[in-house]
């Protein structure tokens, strides 16, 4: 798939969140989208609630690359907000982002498996363990 469309990206042309998506992600690649996690998660997270599902799709697989990378050592608070998101995009979206379904389970099994790099405690554990998409 080439770049998400402004149409893909904020559907909705009257919503300030989507319109914010493609002042971030309008023309980025997937490795764009990767360095922009990488620079600051905090800041461009909010992006994959609002973006549309195609584009949410395309850039799904930044967020496993960039929770592969150095730069997601103890950044718990990204992999928390993000399964949050995949858990309300399954809800409002789940037919329409089938195709990332796979790497969002890609990315529950990292925050499983590589939790304490995360910067998970035994007690943050046992609540992600509630929280997990199934």
């Amino acid at each position: 798939m080439r770049t998400p469309t402004r149409k893909q990206l904020s559907p909705v042309s009257e919503d300030l969140d989507g319109r914010i998506v493609v002042e971030h992600l309008f023309g980025k690649s997937v490795e764009d989208a990767v360095a922009l996690l990488e620079e600051n998660s905090a800041y461009y997270q909010e992006d994959y609630t609002w973006m549309g599902p195609k584009a949410f799709c395309y850039y799904c697989p930044a967020l496993v690359r960039y929770l592969r990378s150095p730069a997601s050592r103890d950044d718990s608070l990204f992999a928390y907000f993000m399964l949050s998101t995949f858990r309300l995009r399954l809800d409002q979206d789940g037919a329409s982002i089938a195709s990332a379904i796979p790497c969002i389970e890609e990315f529950c099994a990292l925050v499983e498996s590589d939790s304490e790099r995360l910067g998970f405690d035994d007690n943050s554990l046992n609540a992600l363990d509630a929280g997990l998409p199934n």
